[in-house]
């Protein structure tokens, strides 16, 4: 029988369809599971990286409630946020202390007499004592303190800290990748030496889909997982490891320069 001549196929998710899902399910837990399984799809369809790791981190609320009954990963995203606003706070307070401090305090001007301007003009003194470095008490030199002045903070800075958080992997061969697979298995490892807390935040790939950007929590570094990558690169194939900095390109008219390449692996 031809399927084409029945018509359109009636989508999963219509509204007559969740009807027959609803009652498909034998309790809450088979619909959690099923929820669970939708947002694995969802991760694995979205290009977007913030969407794709918000979606990693819905998940894994989700396993932890399915296999254990609890729901620490939400607190410990929770902690992360408010210890990144207290020290959002603390900066604030001590700019607002330096700026205090840099003010100059303003002395009352005294009230003059009408007599007063006839007394300066009367000892209204020359060049020469103006000039002077000893004038009596009226002539003793006033010092300034200039004190340093506080940069904002740019875009540059919050760019920055993202990168001291990302660890590249450089891969010879290009293919797909399964970061909720790749970000569990890396926190395992570090669980199964002693890590309490998660140390991976998120998995994606590079721009041109070849490399790995590993992106740590907010207490940890890429720096860190460089140097622990004997606990977790049995977890994922690659063959080079290297923070992910900015680096510069150097040209010398006429002359051959060489670079040593750095073994970063």
């Amino acid at each position: 029988m031809d399927l084409l001549s029945q018509g359109p196929v009636p989508p999963i998710f219509s509204p007559k369809n969740n009807t027959g899902l609803h009652q498909n399910y034998q309790s809450s837990r088979e619909a959690i599971l099923a929820a669970r399984d939708l947002i694995v799809i969802a991760s694995q369809l979205s290009h977007d990286r913030a969407e794709q790791s918000s979606l990693l981190d819905l998940l894994q609320i989700f396993r932890e409630f399915t296999e254990k009954g609890q729901v620490r990963y939400a607190s410990s995203i929770i902690a992360s946020q408010v210890a990144t606003l207290e020290n959002i706070s603390k900066r604030i307070d001590n700019k607002t202390k330096t700026h205090k401090l840099a003010k100059p305090a303003q002395s009352p001007q005294p009230t003059s007499s009408p007599q007063q301007p006839v007394q300066l003009q009367q000892a209204k003194p020359s060049y020469a004592q103006v000039a002077s470095p000893r004038t009596g008490e009226t002539g003793k030199a006033e010092w300034t303190t200039v004190q340093k002045k506080t940069k904002p903070q740019g875009p540059n800075q919050g760019v920055q800290a993202l990168r001291s958080r990302q660890l590249i992997l450089i891969r010879t061969v290009q293919s797909p990748i399964n970061a909720l697979r790749i970000r569990d298995a890396i926190n395992n490892a570090f669980g199964q030496k002693g890590v309490e807390h998660k140390v991976i935040a998120s998995v994606s790939l590079s721009k041109t889909n070849q490399n790995i950007i590993l992106t740590t929590m907010q207490s940890f570094t890429g720096q860190y997982l460089l140097d622990q990558r004997a606990i977790w690169k049995k977890e994922i194939s690659f063959s080079t490891a290297q923070l992910n900095q900015s680096w510069f390109k150097v040209v010398i008219h006429g002359k051959n320069a060489k670079f040593k390449k750095l073994d970063r692996s």
